[in-house]
């Protein structure tokens, strides 16, 4: 594991500056969209091509890369928010799965895996309560983009519960809504130059990229910044009170903060969400390095990812589930933060959960 690991980090510098390429992971195999149990050093693309019509400034991928099996997948990934259809485009008559309905509702005392957000973005998920370093109330942990939505948000912006989309959508008093504040969040970097853009900048990387291999040095260069976690933290006003469970998951047991992939790939994995509600499946990829879609042109790079997907090619995740908290099928020991995913629905993507604790948050149990 060691051998593919350092090879994953060598390749992932080297072809995620290149156009086409969203993604690059240690990851099980994939064959006609089933998981095989089998290692690689995995390539998400926009678009999979025949290998003689791929020309220049595009390359081929080899099947194998220093003895180490490689898996080219279509697959290109948003923030959750980014998968809600447009409001004007749902009927008051229209209903979601029952589940999802009752994850809508105003929570008064609030559980986790209901939907929440800033007055500013549509909706998301309220993954759990934490805890953070110099206080001693419970606060309620989601996305950066479900809590903030913006580097220009402020601590004290207002959050609703249900989330403004739900409002709208079900016709709810607002100020009945009103939940509590904004705390804390990690700003997103985002890139400079779409993925695709710049040529010149790209084969400068590139170039410097290549004799960095050749010399044997660490100084690769990484064009856009990368982020590791889309977090922040909400306060409830006094009156909300706190459920410290997770709908029909139930509460956080412990943390499973395993860093070795051979530990962390293929564990039975679930989360509780807004719109898919409670869905399984087994982490498929880990670490992943990929770039995400935050709508209006923004891209962002996230490193150190997890994917995780249903063997059975089903749904795990879909938009409004931004914020679910990843947990271990056996015991909900928290493995993640979702905030990413396909546009099918078929992959999920999650923050670490070792990165989420280095802001001072724990839980208790």
């Amino acid at each position: 594991m060691s051998r593919i690991l350092k090879l994953y980090h060598k390749v992932r510098r080297q072809f995620l500056q290149l156009p086409n390429i969203v993604g690059v992971s240690v990851g099980l195999k994939e064959v006609a969209g089933k998981v095989e149990n089998e290692l690689s050093i995995k390539f998400y693309v926009q678009k999979k091509l025949d290998a003689e019509k791929i020309k220049k400034p595009l390359v081929v991928i080899p099947r194998s890369i220093d003895g180490a099996k490689t898996d080219v997948v279509e697959r290109e990934f948003s923030c959750l928010t980014e998968l809600l259809p447009p409001l004007e485009d749902v009927t008051p008559e229209s209903q979601e799965q029952e589940c999802t309905e009752k994850r809508c509702e105003i929570w008064r005392p609030t559980p986790g895996g209901v939907s929440i957000s800033h007055y500013t973005v549509t909706a998301g998920t309220l993954a759990c309560w934490i805890w953070m370093k110099n206080r001693n109330t419970p606060m309620a942990l989601s996305n950066w983009h479900v809590l903030a939505g913006s580097n220009e948000a402020q601590k004290g912006d207002r959050i609703y519960q249900p989330g403004t989309y739900d409002i709208k959508r079900k016709n709810l008093e607002w100020s009945k809504c009103v939940w509590g504040e904004l705390y804390f969040y990690v700003p997103i970097k985002f890139r400079g130059v779409k993925n695709g853009g710049c040529p010149i900048t790209h084969g400068e990387v590139s170039l410097h990229n290549w004799l960095a291999d050749i010399l044997g040095r660490k100084t690769w260069v990484m064009a856009e910044p990368k982020n590791r976690v889309d977090l922040a933290v909400a306060v409830p006003n006094s009156d909300v009170g706190a459920v410290l469970e997770i709908i029909d998951t139930g509460i956080v047991t412990g943390v499973f903060n395993e860093t070795r992939p051979e530990k962390l790939i293929g564990i039975e994995v679930q989360k509780s969400g807004r719109t898919t509600c409670v869905t399984r499946g087994i982490v498929t990829d880990y670490p992943l390095t990929l770039y995400v879609n935050y709508g209006y042109y923004r891209l962002a790079t996230f490193e150190n990812q997890i994917a995780f997907r249903s063997p059975r090619e089903e749904k795990v995740i879909g938009g409004g589930d931004s914020g679910s908290l990843l947990g271990t099928r056996s015991d909900n020991e928290a493995t993640g933060l979702c905030f990413a995913g396909s546009s099918d629905g078929l992959m999920g993507v999650a923050n670490h959960i070792d990165d989420i604790l280095k802001y001072g948050i724990h839980f208790e149990w």
